[in-house]
């Protein structure tokens, strides 16, 4: 499942289907490199409200870092997204952005909402990105590879 607000109701839509349904927060944490320091969470308010990546961050005994002041920039930085307003003034607030999350102390930042992809691609990162989308990508693909894989044979 690609997106991160349905996660909310992951365990429930699990148990309702009869296909694997791959967890986009366990494809993010598994994708993370071994002993991240402190991660700073940039998620949609919901997802961040919700906890899933704390809890399961946490669960790998990384810390995550999901601040007040940086969520009311998130929820202006994504209505201004929406609105659909120029690239260059997404830029900079994408920029502030993540220049307040480091002063948090996350040594890298986690998006955690697929529609921060439009701007993070064309700007410069204050700090090393994790992307649950690229990470869910990932996971597919190996999953995948894995099932189609001819017996015997492990894939490529």
């Amino acid at each position: 499942m690609p997106a991160n607000l349905p996660h909310l109701y992951f365990e429930s839509l699990r148990r309702e289907v009869t296909v694997p349904l791959l967890d986009l927060v366990d494809a993010v944490v598994e994708g993370l490199p071994a002993g991240a320091g402190p991660v700073g969470i940039v998620a949609t308010r919901p997802i961040r409200d919700a906890g899933l990546y704390q809890r399961a961050l946490a669960d790998r005994g990384m810390t995550a870092l999901a601040a007040d002041s940086t969520q009311v920039a998130i929820d202006n930085l994504l209505g201004a997204l929406w609105a659909g307003r120029p690239q260059v003034d997404l830029g900079a607030r994408w920029t502030r952005l993540l220049r307040d999350v480091a002063g948090l102390g996350a040594e890298s930042v986690l998006l955690a909402c697929t529609d921060f992809n439009a701007i993070e691609a064309r700007e410069p990162n204050p700090l090393p990105v994790l992307d649950a989308t690229r990470l869910m990508a990932r996971k597919v693909v190996s999953t995948w590879l894995a099932l189609t894989a001819p017996r015997g044979r492990s894939p490529a």
